[in-house]
């Protein structure tokens, strides 16, 4: 069974997304997979980029994820890190 922190962050699938996603609006550094999940369950968000909120980026994150996981489960549609990136 999966744990939530594998779901979102641990993934080998999914951590490209979040490597990409703070080379874009966050950072050149790779970020650490505790520090992304301190960020979305604790709250403690990187600085905000210059014109969306840290909060929005990762929630858009974390519902792209959501959605690209029920689509291989119920429309058996491949997960795509690539696809997520550029959505």
């Amino acid at each position: 069974m999966d744990t939530i922190a594998h779901f979102l962050v641990e993934c080998p699938a999914k951590w490209p997304v979040w490597c990409a996603l703070y080379a874009n609006f966050f950072s050149s550094c790779l970020p650490k997979q505790s520090d992304i999940l301190s960020h979305i369950f604790s709250l403690k968000l990187p600085s905000d980029p210059l014109d969306l909120r840290s909060s929005q980026i990762i929630g858009i994150v974390v519902g792209e994820l959501w959605h690209a996981h029920w689509q291989l489960i119920f429309d058996d549609i491949p997960f795509s890190p690539s696809t997520i990136i550029s959505s």
